[in-house]
């Protein structure tokens, strides 16, 4: 079972809902509105995305919006975690999740992203309130995989390149277990 934008579009949802700023679009052609209820130096509720991002056809954008305001909040703006919203943080460490694993499988997302519980713990909670139980069994297997097998999940880097055992690159599915 592969995620699609469609599964994290849910969660990052909730994260934009009732927000109302203004800014001026990355292009540089017209002020976008998008919404915002308050943010303190200390902690951001809302997220801000672009008002387009919001609209039903452009809609499977979001997840990757949500997820670049995230990473900007963390990475940029020194912001912890715990400053941010959950809902967008496990937008953002699910969006994260299925670009790694539908690009190069799980070996590549442990060799990029890391095996740190507070991702492993964002990603159980994500894949529970969206549902996708498929895809939630597929990631408590590798988590006992990782329990089992630590050195092996530490050349996980190494192994990024072969076949991923949990993805069938020739039909683009992944196996349940």
């Amino acid at each position: 079972m592969r995620l699609t934008n469609r599964d994290a579009k849910k969660v990052a949802h909730r994260a934009a809902e009732g927000v109302q700023i203004e800014f001026l679009d990355t292009r540089g052609v017209r002020p976008c509105r998008a919404k915002l209820r308050s943010m303190s130096l200390d902690r951001i509720d809302e997220v801000v995305v672009p008002e387009e991002a919001l609209s039903e056809e452009r809609n499977v954008e979001l997840p990757m919006y949500v997820s670049m305001f995230v990473r900007h909040a963390l990475e940029r703006a020194m912001y912890l975690r715990e400053e941010l919203p959950r809902e967008a943080v496990i937008a953002a460490t699910l969006e994260r999740y299925q670009g790694e694993v539908n690009n190069g499988g799980h070996a590549q997302f442990v060799a990029n992203v890391g095996w740190y519980a507070e991702y492993r713990a964002d990603i159980r909670e994500g894949l529970a309130i969206l549902g996708l139980n498929d895809a939630a069994r597929i990631f408590a297997d590798l988590e006992i995989f990782a329990e089992l097998e630590p050195k092996r999940l530490a050349t996980a880097g190494e192994a990024a390149d072969k076949i991923d055992p949990y993805s069938c690159r020739e039909t683009g599915q992944t196996q349940a277990r």
